[in-house]
């Protein structure tokens, strides 16, 4: 099992966990903590995990593989491109599609993992976005036969079966697609990621993206469940959680580091990272891997 309470750790492990090459952002919205285990049956991959509540990113992965997604119960509302999946609903959606994602509480989830050329031995059209239900029997056994596989004891063959029998007996299918909504949050996401240590004004950031304010208020809203604002402002917080993190405490300056992403004045930094970590900067300080230059 792996353990993280740094949301860019998490994403460096999911490079190497799926094997492509990505452009993936993400926050925690909570003091973070992720875990999860892997387990490779035949040339399918299986996943379990808990993470805590986060705001998630992906564009323009690049891989050959279908991830199959569904949740384990508890109250979470999980929204993928601003639809909301529940967990009697199985989630589905190719590696090389962007989407973005956001979780109000922490949650399990399950994926596994197969690729295109597995599929393509099983079904005639490619999946896309497809959020379905399957019966409550169908789905309870790929539960299972996915918690034998994570204890080693169900082969690929079992766990494609129990695939095929939730897809089977579907009682609706509803595609979530790319739409200009979700090309919007994407843009905005990576017009944040480039502008870090300044405080891009709405009006050049609405510009940039290419909507006015009030579509973008409403897309972020939607997608994100927050204002752009805000999301600015976590995004900016997570990034210098991650450097205090990995500082020196004897030689960092916690006002400086804040300062390098947009944070001048001190004490509004100092309250506004106690607010959505629950601990003051110098903790994270003190606390720091110092595992050398991040």
């Amino acid at each position: 099992m792996a353990i993280f309470d740094d949301p860019d750790e998490h994403l460096e492990t999911m490079y190497t966990l799926w094997g492509v090459e990505a452009r993936i952002g993400m926050i925690g919205t909570k003091p973070f903590r992720s875990e999860f285990t892997k387990r490779v049956v035949g040339s399918l991959s299986c996943v379990r995990g808990k993470i805590t509540p986060n705001i998630y990113h992906a564009g323009g992965l690049a891989g050959r593989t279908t991830t199959f997604v569904f949740f384990d119960e508890g109250p979470a509302t999980i929204v993928r491109n601003g639809v909301e999946v529940r967990t009697d609903e199985l989630f589905i959606w190719p590696l090389s599609v962007d989407y973005c994602s956001r979780a109000d509480s922490p949650y399990g989830y399950r994926v596994i993992a197969i690729p295109d050329e597995e599929l393509n031995k099983l079904f005639d059209e490619p999946f896309f976005g497809e959020r379905l239900r399957p019966s409550a029997e169908s789905l309870t056994y790929l539960r299972r036969v996915h918690d034998a596989a994570m204890a080693g004891a169900s082969s690929q063959d079992s766990l494609m079966r129990a695939v095929s029998e939730c897809l089977a007996t579907a009682e609706n299918a509803v595609k979530i697609k790319i739409n200009n909504r979700v090309r919007t949050i994407l843009r905005f996401q990576r017009v944040v990621e480039n502008n870090l240590h300044w405080p891009a004004s709405l009006d050049y950031i609405c510009g940039t993206v290419g909507v006015i304010e009030r579509t973008l208020r409403r897309y972020c809203d939607d997608c994100l469940g927050r204002s752009p604002h805000d999301y600015i402002t976590s995004y900016r917080l997570n990034k210098v959680r991650h450097a205090l993190a990995h500082a020196d405490p004897a030689n960092a300056q916690i006002a400086e580091i804040a300062a390098y992403y947009g944070f001048g004045d001190h004490s509004r930094f100092a309250r506004l990272y106690r607010g959505l970590f629950d601990e003051p900067p110098s903790v994270t300080l003190r606390s720091s891997k110092n595992d050398g230059p991040s």
